[in-house]
């Protein structure tokens, strides 16, 4: 009997003269029914992909560096083929993140005030309760030579998400002294 099917997927996309690295690795137990996936990349440009500009003039203009992994529960999607998004808390158990960058740039907007530098960043979290609820535990950046560290608990996120509704929408933000 099988009761491990692993894969695994690397590769390199070029984009505006640039190489992004990709791996893509899934392990699913047959026993438990479960898909763990996880997604590696490196030198990734928001701003290569998304657009220079969004409508609102937003623009990433930082690489990246990051590890996303999740456990999907198969059966639960089989149990719930007609309505998959209803089910996401029982499907997606946790996705866990780490995201690192580089030296670049955030542009809220044309005019140069509301431009920042980075000079590098770190987030670090988890997505629980299928979309529910964000944690970033860790969120170390460092602007023109500044430090600073975040942390981020997001609650009744999946309402906002699928209904645009803020109704129980609740955010913790902390700010804390550099070490």
């Amino acid at each position: 009997n099988i009761t491990n099917l692993e894969i695994g997927i690397q590769g390199l996309l070029e984009k505006n003269e640039r190489l992004v690295s990709l791996n893509l690795n899934g392990d699913y137990n047959t026993l438990q029914n479960k898909l763990n996936l996880g997604f590696v990349f490196s030198d990734f440009i928001v701003s290569d992909f998304v657009g220079n500009k969004n409508e609102n003039g937003l623009k990433i203009d930082v690489p990246i560096d990051g590890k996303i992994s999740a456990e999907i529960d198969i059966a639960q999607i089989m149990n719930n083929k007609e309505d998959v998004v209803e089910h996401i808390d029982d499907i997606i158990k946790n996705i866990n993140f780490q995201v690192n960058g580089g030296k670049g740039e955030v542009v809220f907007n044309e005019q140069q005030r509301f431009n920042y530098a980075i000079d590098s960043f770190v987030l670090e979290g988890t997505v629980s309760g299928g979309l529910d609820a964000v944690t970033i535990r860790d969120a170390d950046f460092e602007t023109a030579g500044q430090k600073t560290r975040l942390s981020l608990d997001v609650s009744g996120y999946k309402k906002y998400f699928f209904e645009k509704s803020l109704k129980d929408l609740k955010i913790v933000f902390s700010i804390f002294p550099p070490d």
